[in-house]
């Protein structure tokens, strides 16, 4: 009665094994990730220009996360231009015809940018982040917590101003390297962040994306408050992991 259905199941299985339903345990934040494994389909061509995205309510199935995860990380993706929206009758979510295509080699000012430059940049803010984060712990005292808390609030309030927010992100970060009082790390923050800087500008602005990371900083301070520092690393570690899969899925190739 409905000739279409083995084409449609064929075409949502095949979809399904594209984007790797199969999560990696332990792997990064659920949103960063979903917008990474799409994102990382669509600039591969695994699938193609045009191509209709099956309905959220099938993707979350097929991705076992939920509606709103895969609604928030197609938003990101169609304000960074990897997909459109059409509305009305034959509408749906669409791979754009043009998806961005360009080099890191044109689009950064450093020539030293390439593919394993960003991967072994992104080794190395783990190795660093995720080591002073549990060093704070076993130094940090009250004031230091307000003014952990005291950031994180500002960027509650920044959501809406991407440049905003980064520079209080940046701040909350090289913060962190300020309560292990090191010196040495102090700089190895502020370098890293600039570094990140040039990677992080080259995205769409997202409130989305802003909103999910400010959630991870409030987690970090939670964990730094408790005392608690393999929770605070491993926090932070998420954070860090979670920035990975976003940049892997939406970074120019």
């Amino acid at each position: 009665m409905n000739k279409h259905k083995p084409e449609e199941a064929s075409r949502k299985e095949s979809f399904a094994q594209t984007i790797l339903v199969k999560r990696t345990p332990g792997a990064a934040n659920l949103f960063e990730e979903t917008v990474g494994r799409l994102g990382k389909s669509i600039k591969l061509g695994l699938v193609s220009p045009g191509e209709q995205l099956p309905p959220e309510r099938e993707l979350s199935e097929m991705m076992g996360i939920s509606r709103t995860t895969v609604r928030s990380a197609i938003q990101v993706l169609v304000e960074g231009g990897f997909l459109t929206v059409k509305r009305g009758r034959g509408g749906g979510t669409f791979v754009a015809e043009k998806p961005p295509q360009w080099s890191l080699e044109t689009s950064l000012d450093s020539p030293e940018w390439d593919e394993v430059q960003v991967k072994h940049f992104l080794d190395k803010r783990f190795i660093i982040e995720t080591g002073v984060c549990e060093l704070v712990c076993t130094r940090i005292d009250d004031t230091g917590i307000r003014a952990l808390r005291e950031k994180v609030g500002e960027m509650t309030e920044l959501v809406g101003d991407f440049t905003a927010f980064r520079a209080s992100d940046i701040q909350f970060h090289i913060l962190l390297g300020e309560l292990t009082g090191n010196s040495e790390l102090v700089q190895m923050c502020i370098d890293t962040q600039s570094e990140l800087d040039e990677l992080l500008n080259l995205l769409p602005p997202s409130k989305e994306a802003l909103l999910n990371s400010n959630q991870q900083h409030a987690d970090i301070v939670a964990r730094i408050a408790k005392g608690d520092a393999v929770g605070a690393r491993q926090a932070m570690g998420l954070h860090v992991s979670g920035t990975t899969s976003f940049l892997g899925g939406l970074l120019p190739r």
